[in-house]
C-alpha cells in the first residue's frame, strides 16, 4: 500500500509567525518546514506503520508534526 504524508515543523512555523528568521545552521531543519511538505511512503502495511516510520524520520521532540496521511494507489 502507498501513502502520502504531510509533515511540518511547529517550531519553524512559530518562529516565522513571530516574524523571526529560522536559523537552519543551528538546527539542521529547513525553513521550508514552516509549510506542509509531502512525502510518499511505499510498501507499507498500514497507516500505523507509516506513522511509526515518519515519526522516526521526523521526531516530535524536534518540533515535527504529521498534518495528514492519505492512502493511494498508482
Amino acid at each position: 500500500m502507498k501513502f502520502c504524508v504531510g509533515v511540518f515543523n511547529q517550531a519553524v512555523k512559530d518562529c516565522e509567525k513571530n516574524g523571526d528568521t529560522w536559523d537552519e545552521s543551528k538546527t539542521n531543519i529547513s525553513s521550508e518546514f514552516s509549510e506542509v511538505i509531502y512525502f510518499d511512503y511505499t510498501h507499507m502495511e498500514s497507516a500505523e506503520q507509516v506513522i511509526r516510520v515518519a515519526e522516526k524520520q521526523f521526531p516530535r521532540s524536534q518540533g515535527f508534526r504529521i498534518d495528514f496521511i492519505k492512502a493511494y494507489e498508482d
